[in-house]
């Protein structure tokens, strides 16, 4: 079981590909019927290992569909609670709209579209968050091997 960040621990889920799958589907049309989001992506652990301590989740919406910056973290919670108590795993939900540049490369890197609403908005969110990422790529290397020491 992997520690938490209040030092308990958290539970493992393990299942198998056929229910990953089926989970998969419930989970984007639920999602699609309980958002207005252009788009979500499913990223993290649950793509990848068979243990799984959560569903990690990336939506985006349209700008004139964005929740007020002040109300992001509670609509993010409000999805956590309604997917949690639907599907009875952990889920971890991020609107990505003003996300940081690393977050929203590493989805698209490594992540799995769920559905998407909007294809030309999808594609001008992949495009600008590659192009920023590249361009930024170099100061980032910089600081981590001057600062921390690292090299990437």
């Amino acid at each position: 079981m992997a520690r938490t960040s209040f030092g308990k621990k958290q539970k493992k889920f393990s299942i198998g590909l056929t229910e990953k799958t089926s989970l998969l589907e419930k989970l984007t049309h639920t999602l699609n019927k309980q958002t207005n989001a252009a788009f979500a992506y499913i990223h993290g652990s649950f793509l990848d290992d068979q243990a799984f301590g959560d569903v990690d989740i990336a939506i985006y919406y349209a700008e004139n569909n964005l929740p007020p910056k002040e109300q992001i973290i509670q609509h993010e919670l409000s999805l956590e609670m309604i997917l949690q108590e639907k599907f009875n795993y952990l889920f971890d939900v991020r609107i990505i709209n003003n996300a940081p540049l690393s977050f929203c490369y590493n989805v698209l890197k490594n992540g799995r579209l769920l559905y998407s609403n909007d294809e030309e908005l999808r594609i001008q969110f992949v495009t600008r968050t590659i192009d920023d990422y590249i361009d930024f790529l170099p100061y980032r290397k910089r600081y981590l091997r001057e600062v921390l020491g690292l090299e990437i």
